[in-house]
């Protein structure tokens, strides 16, 4: 993939690891697509964490990772809210949660 100077700076830790991790990260995925070069962001975008529980602490720590070293996005973007998990602002009984927990084991086990 062909990288700018300053995304080879980048690349080379000149602006601090959690940059330098989420650019080889975006190279790796590129270039399984056969992309050429990384393209400019023009505007906000949605940022999905699917509700699936297994897998989603990982993304996550990544999140976390990104605020604790004060990272911010040139433009707005979204991400899902926490519900389903948020039983409590949801005010969802104790039935109520048991039964999510068992569909959702249930369509995870169907996953694979």
């Amino acid at each position: 993939m062909l990288l700018t100077d300053e995304e080879q700076r980048t690349v080379h830790g000149r602006d601090g690891l959690v940059l330098q991790k989420i650019l080889r990260t975006l190279i790796l995925y590129g270039d399984s697509l056969n992309a050429e070069r990384l393209v400019d962001i023009e505007w906000g975008g949605h940022f999905a964490l699917h509700h699936v529980l297994p897998g989603i602490g990982p993304r996550l720590e990544m999140l976390q990772e990104l605020v604790d070293a004060g990272l911010r996005t040139r433009f707005p973007f979204t991400v899902d809210p926490f519900p389903p998990l948020d039983f409590e602002n949801l005010h969802i009984d104790d039935e109520q949660q048991q039964l999510f927990w068992k569909l959702m084991l249930i369509k995870n086990a169907s996953l694979g």
